[in-house]
């Protein structure tokens, strides 16, 4: 399970500098500037991660579990901003559940992979 926790930040830093090209090549053709960070696409590469890490022989991944605890962050989330800031902005809720979602499941991911290697 080591090699294959390595192998994902390996694959990580690959698919930076792949992002990386890509934003560059976008914002050439494009005049508008496209914001593309590797770290907006960590809580579906930290799924995928996750599960081949944590994976059983019975099928059971801690994905399920995840999941339904970023569900419960979002609850929280949509909770706090109704009472904070009186007004419901989609944009606004989902950015922000983003980005906790990018470290909840960069954390994690990290987590699961000290748990596999053990």
């Amino acid at each position: 399970m080591i090699k294959l926790f390595f192998l994902q930040i390996v694959a990580l830093f690959a698919i930076c500098i792949i992002l990386d090209w890509l934003r560059l090549i976008i914002n050439k053709f494009h005049q508008k500037e496209f914001k593309l960070r590797l770290i907006d696409s960590m809580p579906i590469l930290a799924l995928i991660f996750i599960h081949q890490l944590t994976i059983n022989p019975k099928g059971f991944s801690w994905d399920p579990v995840l999941i339904i605890g970023w569900m419960f962050i979002g609850i929280l989330v949509l909770i706090h901003k109704a009472f904070t800031k009186h007004q419901l902005s989609h944009k606004n809720f989902y950015r922000t559940l983003w980005r906790i979602g990018d470290l909840y499941f960069l954390v994690a991911w990290i987590f699961a992979g000290i748990v596999s290697t053990l």
